[in-house]
């Protein structure tokens, strides 16, 4: 059972530092939005600064195969590789990720952190964010998130628009259509009142390709 401490805008889990008897809050910024499977006490909309969410993981076990990976989001720092790799190819906006940030009782977090470790391995490690409201002001200063960085190995990075929206198009996995997970990422955004500029042109090609 876990409970993490310390934080960053964003940092790496000690799990050494893991202790029990804790409330944990969990940053969603994909499927976990809109489909979080787990016992929550509290959800609440937030946004962490300094990072952007990118569909460049690829995903073999769940909207996706070994053979035919499909397209999910992780996080990534404006400073990373794959982002600076960038440059016009895609779109450009403030660095924040909206997401939603639940908290889990301390009875149930063992059972939910040993759910989503299995929900998210493939690629997947716990970073500490800190989650602001709308004002800027801190709503949890050590949640914890799901990130797949860029050494993982199932991590694709940076594709042409076109070339994402077609995988994510062709692709289907165990969980369902790659673009389901997509289409319901864009409107739990909206929902959120949030416009993600990657997330929405991503479904506007995608949307696009299936029309033809």
């Amino acid at each position: 059972g876990a409970a993490w401490v310390g934080a960053e805008e964003m940092e790496e889990v000690d799990a050494s530092k893991r202790t029990d008897g804790q409330a944990v809050w969990i940053f969603g910024y994909g499927s976990l939005i809109w489909k979080p499977g787990f016992v929550y006490r509290k959800a609440l909309d937030g946004v962490v600064h300094g990072l952007v969410r990118r569909f460049y993981q690829g995903s073999t076990d769940h909207r996706g195969t070994p053979d035919a990976p499909g397209l999910v989001a992780t996080l990534l720092g404006v400073d990373s590789p794959a982002v600076r790799a960038e440059g016009q190819m895609l779109c450009t906006e403030n660095a924040e990720v909206w997401g939603r940030v639940f908290e889990v009782a301390s009875e149930h977090v063992r059972e939910v952190i040993d759910s989503l470790d299995i929900r998210e391995k493939d690629g997947y490690t716990l970073l500490h964010v800190t989650v602001r409201d709308r004002r800027g002001d801190v709503i949890v200063s050590n949640a914890v998130a799901y990130v797949a960085n860029e050494t993982n190995p199932s991590f694709i990075g940076m594709q042409p628009l076109g070339t994402m929206a077609r995988q994510i198009a062709e692709s289907a996995g165990p969980s369902g259509p790659n673009s389901e997970y997509l289409f319901h990422l864009h409107d739990a955004l909206l929902a959120m009142d949030v416009n993600d500029p990657h997330v929405a042109a991503l479904a506007n090609a995608v949307r696009a390709i299936n029309t033809k």
